[in-house]
């Protein structure tokens, strides 16, 4: 999930709470909620995270540099 702010920052999310920042849905999307939030705790079942960006996209940049093995850690357990 992206998120904009003041510095660039990146959280882990346990499942519910992604869950909770992806909702609610737009007026029309709500037509197919039952399977959009089948496919929304199908992603967010071991989590997610939240990149927040600030202004200077090179801050993002180093911040997922820094924090690849983390990254890499979570998308393999």
């Amino acid at each position: 999930m992206l998120h904009r702010g003041e510095r660039a920052s990146l959280e882990w999310l346990d499942p519910s709470t992604a869950i909770a920042a992806l909702g609610p849905l737009e007026p029309g999307f709500d037509l197919l909620a039952t399977e959009i939030e089948a496919g929304l705790r199908r992603i967010t079942r071991r989590g997610a995270w939240r990149l927040t960006l600030s202004a200077e996209p090179k801050e993002a940049i180093a911040l997922l540099a820094a924090n690849l093995p983390r990254l890499i850690e979570h998308a393999s357990s």
